[in-house]
């Protein structure tokens, strides 16, 4: 545990104790969305995605 505080030798405190804190872990989201949902739906949610914001800048373009 590398986060430095006044109460060192004390008991330890947990609420610092997390995955975040040992490693870079922003693969680890992008994993579990991966298994959750698959490449293939997961594209298509992009592919929609892309699709509403290309309709939201179609509204916004034609709005005076």
């Amino acid at each position: 545990l590398y986060l430095k505080h006044d109460q060192q030798g004390s008991a330890p405190d947990y609420r610092h104790w997390q995955i975040p804190l040992g490693r870079r872990f922003r693969s680890l989201k992008l994993w579990f969305v991966l298994r959750l949902y698959g490449v293939e739906n997961l594209q298509k949610h992009i592919r929609k995605q892309i699709a509403l914001a290309h309709y939201f800048e179609k509204l916004c373009t034609a709005d005076e």
